[in-house]
């Protein structure tokens, strides 16, 4: 018997397309959620000066700097996953926006020996979020993002936190975001870093 010329297409219909196509579309859905870290503890940078013309950390943000690093180390806000396996800051800006971001993270990065990541300046929150969700290496980790606060609930609901949080206000140095993913969901609970000044 003579084979048909359309043999090796057999079973590619339009039906047979859209069922591999939903296959793949849910393979990579299950994937991308396997992603997901442990826990992100999403904090703001430390207090800054007085004087706005100066992007660097002020003197009580340099302490509070160093104070987190026992509590972004080794504190509650961890849950049983370990130290952090990431450290993400707003990247600066050439005047100098965000630096402040990765001023607080420094002595917590000396002191896990890891460096910190900043890819995204802190208007790009969305690629940030969408980096963290998709990053395999990050999955099952504890990570440390510090931002800029004007950005912190939007960071937040990109990252999938429903509903979006109400805005941070201009004085608080002291909260933090932390965001976990039971089922595969995005849940916040708010935290106070309460650190003991030295």
């Amino acid at each position: 018997m003579r084979r048909s010329a359309e043999t090796p297409l057999r079973g590619w219909g339009i039906a047979s397309i859209a069922k591999r196509f939903l296959l793949a579309l849910f393979l990579g859905l299950v994937l991308s959620a396997a992603a997901q870290p442990a826990r992100l503890i999403v904090i703001r940078h430390a207090e800054k000066p007085e004087d706005a013309r100066d992007a660097r950390l002020s003197e009580e943000g340099r302490q509070r700097a160093q104070r987190l690093v026992k509590w972004l180390a080794q504190g509650k806000a961890l849950g049983t996953n370990g130290p952090p396996a990431a450290l993400f800051a707003a990247r600066p800006t050439p005047k100098g926006r965000s630096l402040r971001c990765v001023e607080t993270l420094e002595p917590t990065a000396r002191h896990l020996g890891i460096a910190i990541r900043a890819p995204y300046e802190a208007e790009d929150y969305q690629r940030l979020a969408w980096l963290v969700l998709r990053d395999g290496s990050l999955q099952g980790k504890n990570v440390v993002i510090c931002w800029t606060h004007s950005e912190l609930p939007e960071l937040a609901e990109a990252l999938g936190v429903k509903p979006k949080p109400s805005k941070w206000k201009d004085g608080d140095f002291e909260s933090a975001y932390l965001i976990t993913f039971p089922g595969g969901k995005a849940t916040l609970e708010k935290a106070k870093q309460k650190l003991k000044k030295t």
